[in-house]
């Protein structure tokens, strides 16, 4: 069985933004179809969501978190997590932000399994709609019977699967501006 490390970075500072993350993280969990290990970094102390990412680890919807003292955006946790996911031996890594809605049952099951169809060479995302930027991408095309579009450069962090051996292959440290 493969091993899946899945991280979100929250800020969650509203009400929305906390019923949001609460929606995330138990319909993601309920949905995913597949047994992954869950971390959440809280980006900043005194963060409103704060209490509902204790009751989430207490109620084992996600399995760790760490409340990070001030904001450091986006690359210091994604760094951690990527340190983590070598060091501990996960053979997939897979950002989830704290805003997603899921539409599909198995998600996670399904891209586990594309992604071993696909010989884990590619960063996998599932169809996300509601983007306001979509980035640049090919036409459909089938790959191993998978229908999959090809996007060049950056592709965000809403959800996204990377094998880890290419993140081993290739060392990478998300860039910190």
């Amino acid at each position: 069985m493969s091993k899946v490390f899945a991280y979100t970075i929250t800020r969650a500072n509203s009400t929305d933004r906390c019923r949001l993350l609460l929606e995330t993280m138990t319909k993601g969990r309920s949905t995913a179809d597949f047994d992954f290990y869950w971390h959440v970094y809280i980006n900043g102390h005194g963060i409103l969501g704060t209490s509902m990412v204790e009751a989430a680890h207490m109620g084992n919807i996600i399995n760790s978190y760490d409340i990070l003292p001030v904001n450091e955006g986006q690359h210091p946790p994604t760094n951690r997590a990527i340190e983590v996911a070598l060091k501990d031996g996960y053979d997939y890594i897979i950002r989830i932000d704290d805003d997603v809605e899921w539409l599909t049952k198995r998600w996670l099951a399904k891209l586990v399994e594309a992604s071993q169809k696909l010989k884990d060479e590619f960063v996998l995302s599932p169809l996300v709609r509601g983007l306001r930027w979509l980035p640049d991408q090919s036409q459909q095309i089938e790959i191993e019977g998978i229908p999959v579009r090809i996007i060049e450069g950056p592709i965000g962090g809403i959800c996204r699967l990377i094998p880890t051996k290419l993140l081993r292959d290739k060392p990478y440290v998300s860039d910190v501006r």
